[in-house]
């Protein structure tokens, strides 16, 4: 990702902030994260000093344990 100033919906999920595409859109619903660029009828664009700055005023958390449905679902796992 270097040198790039603007990011597709999926690059921005994988390369920037490092969560699925899903996860993305949901967090565009949020009031604070950053509004695309418009380049098209259909294309879509995010700065990536604008999604970075964005991460870094999140606030720290302690993990949450997984959810025992979404555990319980995943191959090769033991209860």
């Amino acid at each position: 990702m270097p040198d790039r100033v603007l990011v597709s919906a999926e690059d921005g999920a994988k390369d920037v902030l490092s969560v699925s595409e899903r996860h993305y859109h949901s967090l565009r619903l949020l009031p604070d994260f950053p509004k695309p660029i418009q380049l098209g009828p259909r294309c879509l664009r995010w700065r990536v000093d604008e999604l970075l700055e964005w991460a870094y005023r999140q606030p720290r958390q302690e993990p949450q344990s997984e959810p025992l449905h979404l555990r319980s679902g995943r191959k090769g796992t033991t209860r």
